[in-house]
């Protein structure tokens, strides 16, 4: 059996100057962590003469988003799960784009699949009812 083969072991552990809000493998030989202020991104970039990943703070991704962030004066959560004082949770993944934006398909349209669920609904009154069926 493959699977009872197969041995996970680590290698190394990278420490983060906060905690992480996310991480993203780019490459084979990079991995981004997404912090919190004055850091904002962390870049590990893999060393294949140390077999280790080093951090790389000089790469223009890193220091183009700390500038902009700086300048606009962005404030990141503490955690994933930090609320607001409404009690929403601060950082959220953007959603699907409404239905019917500029050059927007119907069939993209999130919402179609309530009004479907509806209209069944509805069909299946009238037919419980004895009126006509669509």
């Amino acid at each position: 059996d493959k699977a009872a083969k197969m041995k996970f072991e680590k290698k190394q552990t990278i420490e983060c100057s906060f905690q992480p809000l996310g991480i993203k493998f780019v490459t084979d030989n990079a991995i981004y962590i997404l912090t919190k202020e004055s850091v904002y991104l962390q870049c590990f970039q893999y060393d294949e003469s140390k077999s280790l990943f080093v951090e790389n703070g000089t790469l223009a991704v890193c220091t183009a988003l700390k500038n902009a962030a700086i300048s606009q004066d962005v404030k990141m959560p503490e955690s994933v799960l930090e609320t607001d004082s409404r009690g929403q949770i601060k950082l959220v993944k953007v959603q699907q784009k409404p239905a019917f934006a500029k050059n927007e398909e119907l069939w993209n349209n999130s919402s179609r699949l309530l009004t479907a669920k509806k209209r069944a609904a509805r069909r299946r009154k009238r037919r419980r009812e004895g009126g006509n069926v669509d």
